[in-house]
């Protein structure tokens, strides 16, 4: 999965990948949501979606910041800097960190 995110970086994309579990309506809407965004992006934004046993499999971008709950979506701008953004999130403030990745 590193090497998937790691091309849509190169492509100049901000990358979004959200740990979750499919069956908690958190983590539900937090999906729906995030979709909702990649959608709307024009193609800058990246969405990956994985579940909370796969976060060794993204490498470094998970080493560097804590995953401990679901839903949590890792925010990696094309500089390979990471954020996290956890629990129950909407458009807006998911948007809201995207834009603050970029800076």
């Amino acid at each position: 999965m590193q090497a998937t995110v790691e091309r849509a970086l190169r492509q100049g994309k901000l990358a979004t990948v959200l740990f979750w579990n499919p069956k908690g309506t958190v983590d539900q809407t937090v999906h729906r949501e995030l979709q909702s965004v990649g959608r709307t992006s024009a193609g800058k934004v990246a969405v990956f979606v994985a579940g909370a046993s796969q976060v060794g499999s993204f490498g470094s971008f998970t080493k560097a910041v804590q995953v401990n709950e679901t839903p949590t979506i890792v925010i990696v701008n094309p500089h390979g800097q990471a954020r996290t953004l956890t629990g129950l999130a909407d458009v807006f403030s998911i948007e809201q960190a995207i834009s603050e990745a970029r800076k």
